[in-house]
């Protein structure tokens, strides 16, 4: 399990899967089940339900289906391209999580016949070398925009 060092922000798992079979990419609720399901697994916490739908993009063989799942800690996406028999996968998360279990459990679900996961440690001196940002004050935008103009500041 990789964890992110104090202070980093977080972990931002990608993979890219070939030779998936073409049935489970085409399988909306498969895909669903998959991102609703997957939070829990690895320790988040999901705070509204998964969404998965068919989707055709301009180019003709860029169909398949798409989801997605907001997590406390970020989020997560999925998005097949049957014809390809491809997928692309990505977790964002604020926190360390288990980047093998993600992997085992894509592999289980879409059986790729190749994976490429990349991982990218997010936010790296975060909280520290920066001075904090100062509390929001109200302000008026003219003063804020140099004066004049209308109230967008033209």
């Amino acid at each position: 399990m990789i964890q992110t060092h104090e202070a980093d922000f977080g972990l931002h798992l990608t993979i890219d899967a070939q030779g998936c079979d073409y049935g489970r990419l085409l399988d909306v609720e498969r895909v669903r089940h998959f991102l609703h399901d997957l939070p829990e697994v690895i320790g988040m916490v999901r705070i509204i339900p998964a969404y998965a739908f068919p989707y055709h993009g301009k180019v003709h063989d860029d169909w398949g289906v798409t989801g997605m799942v907001l997590i406390a800690e970020s989020h997560m996406s999925l998005h097949t391209f049957p014809v390809h028999r491809y997928l692309f996968f990505d977790a964002f998360s604020c926190k360390g999580f288990d980047t093998e279990g993600v992997i085992l459990r894509l592999q289980e679900e879409f059986d790729p016949e190749r994976i490429d996961p990349q991982i990218i440690i997010r936010g790296r001196g975060f909280r520290q070398g920066f001075p904090a940002a100062p509390p929001f004050l109200p302000f008026s935008r003219r003063a804020f925009c140099g004066g004049g103009g209308n109230e967008h500041g033209h």
